[in-house]
């Protein structure tokens, strides 16, 4: 019997001891947004702003002239209500935000850079801002296709403009909201 009631108040001892518990709260974030678009045009264009001669009246006569806009595109396939905002990246012409630098090379031209205008419409065109958001279209009308229209040219940004090659490279960034 002695052997029972210790065996009985061992067993109570052993498990009944206060039960301990620690409450955890999780704090789960997310955001569901609408899917991106999809580029529809080839992911590297090769832009061809041609081989241009200098001239006293002209190109090269003085500081801000232009050379010939050269039109460009690329086709995004966008969900309906996205805005589509560029984020251009690449080197500007001393600290000029639209004119980007010319690749550097030993026979590199000097005196220019490239400008880049954008448009949907192909009527109302906007200087490209390098290294900041763009917004090109502030939200899509409707789901399907938009075609972003860009125009490059040099531009002069010296007095002096030596000839050379005058190749550049612009990185644009799709950016979604």
């Amino acid at each position: 019997m002695k052997l029972a009631q210790l065996t009985t108040v061992s067993f109570f001892l052993l498990f009944s001891s206060q039960a301990i518990s620690y409450d955890t709260l999780f704090d789960i974030k997310g955001k569901i947004q609408a899917s991106t678009c999809i580029l529809e045009s080839s992911k590297i264009k090769d832009v061809n702003l041609g081989h241009i001669s200098l001239s006293e009246n002209g190109f090269g006569g003085q500081i801000h002239s232009t050379s010939e806009k050269i039109d460009w595109n690329i086709t995004l396939d966008c969900p309906e209500g996205l805005p589509v905002i560029l984020m251009p990246k690449g080197t500007a012409f001393s600290e000029n935000s639209t004119v980007l630098a010319l690749n550097t090379s030993s026979d590199t031209a000097k005196g220019v850079g490239v400008e880049t205008q954008y448009s949907v419409n192909g009527s109302n065109w906007t200087t490209l801002e390098l290294n900041k958001r763009n917004t090109v279209v502030s939200a899509s009308k409707n789901e399907g296709e938009v075609t972003l229209n860009f125009r490059g040219y040099y531009k002069q940004m010296e007095k002096d403009v030596f000839p050379g090659t005058a190749n550049a490279t612009l990185d644009l960034e799709i950016v979604y909201q």
